[in-house]
């Protein structure tokens, strides 16, 4: 599944980019869940001073905390940025 558009046809490599962000789901009322993806592919592009992600991992986990659960989605590529 795409999370994020293709590269462009000339690319420069970066660095290797980790993000994760959580959401909570409590009594029935989630907090941040549905924007997790996104927020963690944001910290991975920042972590990697790029542009773009390719050879893309997406892991989700979540843990019970007593009055609801956390769920947390992980992202790590290799960053890119535009070149000539």
């Amino acid at each position: 599944m795409n999370i994020a558009p293709a590269p462009p046809a000339h690319y420069v490599v970066a660095r290797e980019g980790e993000g994760s962000a959580c959401g909570a789901i409590i009594w029935l009322i989630a907090f941040g869940v549905n924007s997790r993806t996104e927020r963690a592919y944001q910290q991975a592009l920042e972590n990697a001073q790029a542009t773009g992600l390719t050879e893309s991992q997406v892991t989700d986990r979540w843990y019970y905390i007593g009055i609801g659960e956390m769920l947390c989605t992980d992202i790590s590529g290799m960053g890119y940025r535009s070149g000539q």
